[in-house]
């Protein structure tokens, strides 16, 4: 109950100062690259995403293959289920939506902090590879599928075979976005 508490105060002060909602990419986002299964939890996880690109915009990384590839990967860990949370059969614990994993990133982090956004986007973001990722995806202009790839891959450090799901889905994204008249 105090998890959900705290969430709720973070999400009206990152909201506070956060830039207006028609000015995220997620919310500009049309539907209809989604099933109608997927609209339904889209719609249900929609406020967290746009607070992980409010968190993204406030530091700094307004690149729009940033904001899509993290949230593309963040799609495909949990559906932006921030509440997700399971244990793997060598006991490591994965959580939020970032799924963190108490064998990798989330070493030392409980489960309601692995799923309180702004707590789990700091470790994710504190990170050098972390840092690295956001200085090459600019550094080499990098589109939206590169991007969300190599975020699975030096980021997250996902398997290969989890890669590529998140590359199909941001560049699904950015070219929706693209039609839809958004300049990226």
């Amino acid at each position: 109950m105090l998890a959900y508490a705290l969430a709720a105060v973070c999400i009206q002060q990152a909201t506070a100062s956060a830039p207006e909602t028609k000015d995220l990419l997620i919310s500009r986002l049309p539907t209809t690259v989604f099933t109608a299964g997927e609209k339904r939890l889209f719609n249900a996880g929609r406020r967290y995403a746009e607070q992980v690109e409010s968190l993204l915009i406030k530091d700094g990384h307004t690149h729009p293959s940033i904001r899509i590839a993290v949230l593309a990967n963040a799609w495909h860990e949990c559906k932006f289920d921030r509440t997700m949370s399971h244990t793997d059969s060598h006991g490591a614990n994965t959580a939020g939506l970032f799924a963190l994993n108490s064998k990798g990133v989330g070493r030392g982090m409980s489960v309601p902090q692995k799923q309180h956004i702004p707590t789990a986007y700091n470790r994710l973001f504190g990170r050098q590879a972390t840092q690295n990722w956001l200085d090459r995806v600019v550094k080499n202009d990098w589109g939206a599928a590169d991007a969300a790839y190599n975020y699975a891959a030096k980021v997250m450090v996902c398997a290969v075979r989890y890669r590529s799901k998140p590359k199909r889905t941001a560049a699904k994204w950015e070219a929706a976005l693209k039609k839809a008249g958004v300049k990226i």
